[in-house]
């Protein structure tokens, strides 16, 4: 399965920052997060940023949709939030 973004921006500035899915049609939460796993790590080895660090992050988040969400119904929507500081955050929401 492909995820099909309609925009896509560069999000360079270092500045608090919000990205926004939601689901139109019911998928398994594998079938969101290994794409999204894959292109954050292709992207981070292509900048050579791809530490063991990245690779944990990556890897709880595919465990994430795996175990916790195995299902993501439609109209479900997930935020990733990140400020300039090392923290992130990661909200799932079904409507």
């Amino acid at each position: 399965m492909d995820i099909d973004i309609c925009e896509r921006h560069e999000i360079a500035a270092p500045v608090e920052k919000l990205v926004k899915f939601v689901i139109f049609k019911e998928v398994k939460g594998s079938q969101f997060a290994l794409p999204l796993q894959i292109g954050v790590r292709d992207r981070l080895a292509n900048l050579d940023q791809y530490e063991d660090e990245e690779e944990e992050a990556l890897d709880e988040l595919v465990e994430y949709f795996q175990r916790k969400r195995p299902w993501l119904v439609q109209d479900t929507t997930i935020y990733f939030h990140w400020t300039t500081s090392p923290h992130k955050a990661l909200n799932v929401c079904d409507i």
